[in-house]
């Protein structure tokens, strides 16, 4: 699990690293979640919000895992998405507003 982890860590600290000074792609289909524009990734979250609940769903019919485990991911999953739409929604904004002066 540890590896796991690792390899996604380092994967996406390599993708923010290789796109963070690139130019933002605002149409069309794009895989790298950092090549996004923040208009872009606000919508993305938005799709992703049904795998979220399903996830979240899941974890609460699983038999085995513990109640506290249970709880924790469903706190977590609520602040990190909230706090990602809300950030996402923000910087979208201030682009849209500094692109239109």
């Amino acid at each position: 699990m540890i590896v796991s982890i690792s390899i996604v860590l380092i994967v996406n600290l390599g993708f923010w690293l290789f796109y963070r000074k690139r130019h933002k792609k605002d149409k069309g289909f794009v895989f790298a979640y950092y090549h996004l524009s923040y208009r872009r990734r606000f919508k993305r979250n938005l799709w992703t919000m049904p795998v979220i609940i399903l996830s979240i769903v899941v974890v609460y019919i699983v038999d085995f895992l513990p109640p506290w485990f249970k709880h924790g991911f469903l706190v977590a999953a609520s602040i990190i998405t909230v706090v990602e739409l809300v950030y996402n929604y923000r910087k979208a904004k201030q682009e849209e507003h500094n692109t239109s002066e």
